[in-house]
């Protein structure tokens, strides 16, 4: 007899396939202030799905829901008393972000939770992660070959990213990273069957041009290698890696160009700015996440044009220090030290997505979240 899809099953289904749409599946609201995913609401509705099935038993006893109360009492702490300083209209967008980021642990705790009662559940997440990474791989083809050219999305907050593989990520960084992350997930986790997927998405990593990208991808390699004392794969990846690096066509434009210096300058002040909010309140920050507001005050603006990058800085780290304080990231490093003592295999992607954070918004970034929730479950 025919097993019959569960309610779960199909809030499964639904959520992988409006995850998979990457960035055509935000919506934004307020001229980009406030942005939502298609998948998120599916997300929701696991969240609710489960709490009421387990009956909100035990909620906070969940390992890494337990692991990350301490980061989330000291960023509710910080809103509490950032709401006397800023407007209703940034206090709401606030707490929307704050609910957003307390959704995606409460997911994680959640889901772990149900996939030890049912390993059945591991399975329906490894299929998940494989139809997103074939929409990844088809869809970055198609914009890499047919859509090189970006500029008609300029006016949409989108950077041109000129002869770069984006995806359906349509930004350089970001496509990078997930490049990456799904990179270790076949070297390190799938080896044994999807070695010429892992290549493939080596391939994709390279024609990001996304040089944050290189160096924690080249790190986190390097590192898994030396500690299993697998010194001739290292110097095949690393030959490899290389090898796509100087093949990757060059046709012109500073976005392929691997010398460029504009963007660390950007990244230079952008930072600089995020430590002149953090000095103002040290301890507890600005409330996580008042950077749209404070960005406006420091240009005398009354907002910024269109930009996907106008809510954070260009370091997730800084975004976390800027809007938390310094006890903020302390306790968000202390649930990150938890995670890697619970699942070891996870400190390679970490170490990945730790290091890249310092360049870009990338540990924070809804989709990596996603994808970072996905492995821990499955590890």
């Amino acid at each position: 007899m025919k097993k019959r899809i569960t309610v779960f099953e199909y809030l499964l289904i639904f959520f992988f396939f409006t995850f998979s749409l990457g960035e055509l599946g935000r919506i934004s609201f307020f001229s980009g202030q406030i942005n939502f995913y298609l998948y998120e609401f599916f997300l929701i509705l696991i969240i609710f799905y489960l709490l009421i099935k387990n009956q909100f038993r035990g909620l906070f006893k969940k390992y890494f829901i337990h692991s990350a109360l301490p980061f989330f009492v000291i960023a509710s702490l910080s809103l509490f008393i950032s709401f006397f300083h800023y407007s209703a209209t940034a206090n709401l967008i606030a707490v929307l972000y704050f609910l957003r980021l307390f959704s995606y642990f409460l997911f994680l705790g959640l889901i772990y939770n149900e996939a030890k009662k049912d390993k059945q559940i591991i399975n329906y997440l490894e299929k998940g992660i494989m139809f997103f990474t074939l929409v990844t791989i088809v869809s970055s083809l198609g914009q890499y070959f047919f859509f090189p050219n970006l500029r008609g999305l300029f006016y949409l907050g989108w950077d041109p990213h000129d002869f770069r593989m984006v995806g359906l990520f349509l930004d350089s960084s970001l496509a990078g990273a997930i490049y990456g992350f799904l990179f270790l997930f076949f070297l390190l986790y799938k080896k044994k069957t999807n070695l010429y997927l892992a290549i493939l998405l080596l391939i994709f990593v390279a024609l990001s041009f996304s040089r944050g990208a290189y160096l924690s991808l080249i790190a986190a390699v390097i590192i898994y290698f030396f500690v299993h004392r697998h010194y001739r794969y290292l110097v095949g990846f690393l030959f490899l890696f290389a090898f796509f690096v100087l093949l990757a066509p060059k046709p012109f434009g500073e976005g392929v160009n691997l010398k460029r210096t504009f963007s660390l300058r950007s990244r230079a002040v952008d930072l600089k700015s995020a430590v002149k909010i953090w000095r103002r309140k040290p301890l507890l920050g600005i409330g996580y996440n008042h950077i749209s507001e404070e960005k406006n005050k420091q240009l005398s603006l009354p907002y910024l044009p269109p930009s996907h990058a106008n809510a954070s800085f260009s370091s997730s780290w800084a975004i976390i220090l800027a809007t938390t304080g310094i006890l903020g990231l302390i306790s968000f490093a202390y649930f990150l030290l938890r995670v890697v003592k619970k699942v070891p295999l996870f400190s390679y992607w970490l170490i990945f997505l730790g290091l890249f954070s310092f360049f870009d918004n990338i540990i924070l970034h809804p989709l990596i979240l996603v994808l970072s929730t996905l492995i821990l479950i499955i590890l």
